[in-house]
């Protein structure tokens, strides 16, 4: 009885977790790594095009520097098709707007967009402008009385948003809009759909650009070289030895980092896998998050005996930068990159 009613809790932290960790409860990433924006160069071989729009200083272009969304008077309605299927008319340019979802807030801040965000929800920790903006409530309960307070013109939330949440922002005509991807695929769609819906799509355009480039790039220095087995840790020991399975945002960027998830012949993007299995399939390395208490991994049952414990192939990662789908998902999959495969990156 007493092994039920854990196990019970177990999948309960799990899906909490797991909404927590894509909502962006993590605490603000440790590794440094740089801008998007500046990452990536705007001189490829087809780029002469690029080239020609550089400011006279000969700086390359950022979302910034194409964002078109100042007093133009050339935005015309848009209709988006958002991540819950809805089909949302934005009639005007906003001007003011509030970000529920950490993933959009990211994405708004690198378009240029700060100075529109007029509130944010509790888990907007990044970038540090965004800690400044006022809270609108929690990701999973956003203050309806203050959001409508505060009248913007519109509003992003998560695919996570209460229904009867969304029937009050309805029945209070304040335009909501769910943009948040699945899948890195997904990512690039909700940010040019947010470039769109703020008549920046120049901007979102150049962004997504850009985080393909990295991909590319990231992809390039690690071809050829022998894929190693990956498996992710999301929990482990008395809170259920939990792992992300095929279809889930981790299993798309291990194998795009140019590793093997030992997991992906998983039908569940997010379930438990048995010690016994992951002791026949040994991987070489173990990513894990830091909210995932890291520091127990190693003296943990099973784990113990594992190849990548016993050698020190523990990637500790911030768990923003793997889970949330937005800009910074690529800046993810370069630190497991770089995490197992160190000398292609030096």
């Amino acid at each position: 009885m007493k092994r039920k009613v854990l196990k019970s809790i177990s999948l309960l932290f799990i899906l909490v977790f797991m909404v927590s960790l894509v909502a962006g409860c993590a605490k603000p990433e440790t590794p440094k790594v740089q801008d998007q924006e500046n990452t990536v160069q705007s001189n490829d071989a087809n780029g002469q095009e690029q080239a020609d729009d550089q400011d006279d200083q000969g700086k390359s272009e950022s979302p910034e520097d194409l964002n078109n969304s100042g007093e133009t008077g050339n935005f015309s309605p848009v209709e988006i098709t958002d991540s819950l299927g809805r089909t949302i008319v934005i009639e005007n340019q906003p001007q003011k707007v509030i970000s529920i979802a950490p993933n959009t807030t990211e994405t708004l801040f690198a378009l240029g967009l700060g100075d529109k965000v007029i509130g944010v929800s509790q888990q907007c920790d990044y970038p540090e402008e965004a800690v400044a903006k006022d809270k609108m409530g929690d990701f999973w309960q956003p203050n309806i009385e203050l959001i409508v307070a505060a009248d913007p013109d519109l509003l992003f939330v998560g695919n996570a948003a209460p229904q009867e949440f969304l029937e009050k922002m309805d029945e209070n005509d304040i335009v909501t809009i769910a943009l948040e991807g699945f899948n890195l695929e997904g990512t690039y769609q909700s940010i040019l759909d947010t470039g769109k819906a703020m008549g920046t799509e120049d901007a979102a355009a150049y962004l997504v650009d850009s985080m393909k480039k990295k991909v590319v790039e990231i992809q390039e220095k690690t071809d050829g070289i022998d894929r190693l087995k990956g498996y992710f840790a999301i929990s482990y020991g008395d809170m259920g030895d939990y792992t992300a399975g095929a279809g889930s945002f981790i299993d798309e960027l291990i194998t795009l980092a140019g590793g093997e998830n030992i997991a992906g012949d998983m039908d569940e993007p997010w379930a438990e896998y048995s010690i016994e299995k992951l002791l026949e399939k040994d991987p070489d390395v173990i990513f894990i998050g830091e909210q995932s208490m890291p520091d127990g991994l190693a003296d943990a049952p099973g784990y113990k005996e594992l190849r990548a414990v016993k050698e020190g192939q523990i990637i500790i990662l911030d768990d923003n930068i793997v889970m949330r789908a937005g800009p910074r998902i690529v800046e993810g999959l370069e630190e497991m990159a770089k995490g197992m495969y160190p000398e292609a990156f030096n």
